[in-house]
């Protein structure tokens, strides 16, 4: 079937544009993206295997795959954003003499 090639090309190419962000070591892609993609496309590949599509079923799989490896590598670190939230930046850090006399800073 004609669909099934489309429906494969259209995988492939899907999942080629996922790679520059397996390979981006500072990516992050939250859960919240992840998980429903996985949930999907599991949907899908039953759906094209149960139709007897196969190309699309292995494009669906191997999506599953590269989504799987995404959603494991690429998720936020919850403990550095704990970590991040627990210590103040310098941005927020009270300046020498406030910490000292109590008093601010003001324009003369």
């Amino acid at each position: 079937m004609w669909q099934d090639i489309v429906i494969l090309a259209g995988s492939i190419v899907a999942i080629a544009s996922l790679f520059p962000t397996l390979l981006d070591e500072n990516a992050s892609v939250p859960h919240s993206t992840s998980v429903p993609t996985l949930v999907v496309l599991s949907g899908q590949g039953v759906a094209f295997y149960s139709l007897g599509l196969m190309g699309s079923a292995l494009g669906a799989g191997a999506g599953f795959v590269v989504w799987s490896l995404i959603a494991y590598y690429k998720a936020p670190d919850d403990s550095a954003v704990s970590e991040s939230v627990s210590e103040p930046t310098p941005d927020h850090a009270p300046d020498a003499s406030s910490r000292t006399t109590g008093a601010q800073p003001h324009a003369d």
